[in-house]
């Protein structure tokens, strides 16, 4: 069993974890919104965060509709895709790096995460792959109060809401028998949304574009 609402699911359907990936959906509308009153919506990384945003959405869906093994691999591709297109957005959009740094921390965060998986897939019930993601985002707050960029209540925000979504992802079984077989993990969702959201809207309001308007 991977999640807590399999026991009720009628032909692999998991209500509510499956509807709450609306989520995304409206994450991506935002997105785009705050991305085109930023005037940075047709850029190549503002475009991409969107559509992965849309399609973590759709990917989960499956996933939780189905359990089908195709509708996994749509479920995990495009948040690591999220990821690691936000990451370079976030080190050379706010901090100046070059696409060859955020490449190298990319490459880091992968195998961080591949190695955490490898050597302990199931601790945190299967949250640990989660646990590096959140390690960025922290060491992107670390570095924007060291810097004191503007960016840096956003970015420490995020990293509290990502910690308080990972506790809801990881507790999903172990909370199903109090629930009454409804689990957490649609929480999780939710709160991803709601950062995925948070994440565009900070990068949209940091643009350097913003500044040179300002």
């Amino acid at each position: 069993m991977h999640y807590c609402e399999q026991l009720r699911a009628f032909d692999g359907f998991e209500p509510w974890n499956a509807v709450t990936n609306a989520g995304f959906l409206i994450a991506a509308v935002a997105g785009h919104r705050m991305f085109r009153r930023a005037g940075v919506q047709a850029q190549a990384g503002p475009r991409a965060l969107v559509a992965l945003a849309a399609a973590i959405g759709l990917g989960s869906f499956a996933w939780h509709a189905t359990g089908d093994d195709w509708a996994r691999l749509a479920d995990v591709l495009p948040i690591l895709c999220f990821v690691l297109v936000f990451l370079t957005s976030a080190l050379t959009q706010l901090f100046g790096c070059s696409l060859r740094a955020a490449a190298g921390a990319c490459v880091a965060l992968v195998a961080t995460a591949g190695v955490a998986t490898a050597l302990a897939g199931d601790t945190l019930n299967g949250s640990v792959a989660y646990v590096p993601v959140w390690g960025g985002l922290l060491a992107l707050t670390v570095l924007a109060h060291a810097r004191q960029s503007p960016a840096r209540t956003a970015l420490a925000l995020a990293t509290v809401l990502f910690a308080i979504s990972l506790v809801f992802r990881t507790v999903d079984l172990t909370l199903c028998a109090a629930t009454g077989g409804l689990g957490t993990h649609f929480l999780w969702h939710l709160c991803n949304a709601g950062l995925l959201a948070h994440l565009m809207a900070m990068l949209a309001r940091h643009h350097p574009m913003q500044a040179v308007a300002r």
